[in-house]
């Protein structure tokens, strides 16, 4: 007598297909969630590197004995860059010197504009800066590391607050305001966002 064959193992093609169309299935519910968290948490880290780089701002200020100022390239639209930088003493603080734009290390070609950090934003990343209409940044005190109009004015004044958006889009921001002593807060526009809501 012979023994019988043990019957092959594994699967068969309508299997097989089964499990790729549920596969397939899962994926595609799953991926849109997944993508938009991803951007969700892209929001959140560029927020905290922006209220990171107010505080570094606000120190190099009074570390220095310098202003130093935070540049957006543009007021009342989305931007995606920012400049950092210090001016020596002497400088005329009614003059641009920084544009964001030309990219880190290029952000500050005149000597006495001293750039201490250019942030540009992926432009794929759906990210953006929003200031209110005709403001371009703010600058720290050297004294007191207060809050300072930005560098336009002739004469830098204490300012009381400067209020900037960190957005996905127009449902789901974070909302950055640095106060009159120079310490930056944020709020959202969502819980689920992570922060006190606005």
């Amino acid at each position: 007598m012979r023994a019988a064959s043990p019957r092959p193992r594994g699967l068969t093609l309508i299997e097989l297909m089964l499990a790729i169309g549920l596969l397939g299935v899962m994926l595609a519910l799953g991926a849109p969630s997944l993508f938009d968290y991803i951007r969700v948490q892209r929001l959140k880290s560029v927020n905290a590197q922006l209220g990171t780089d107010v505080q570094f701002a606000r120190g190099q200020a009074v570390a220095h004995g310098l202003r130093s100022f935070v540049l957006f390239p543009a007021a009342g639209t989305p931007v995606a860059c920012y400049t950092i930088y210090e001016l020596r003493p002497g400088a005329d603080a009614s003059k641009l010197y920084c544009d964001c734009t030309r990219g880190p290390g290029l952000a500050c070609p005149n000597a006495v504009a001293i750039e201490l950090r250019t942030v540009v934003l992926p432009a794929d990343g759906g990210v953006r800066f929003q200031l209110p209409a005709g403001d371009r940044g703010f600058g720290f005190d050297p004294l007191t590391g207060g809050l300072l109009t930005h560098s336009l004015d002739l004469l830098p004044q204490p300012l009381n607050a400067f209020v900037l958006d960190t957005l996905l889009d127009t449902e789901r921001y974070l909302r950055t305001t640095v106060g009159r002593a120079g310490r930056p807060s944020a709020c959202a526009s969502r819980p689920a966002l992570g922060a006190s809501p606005c």
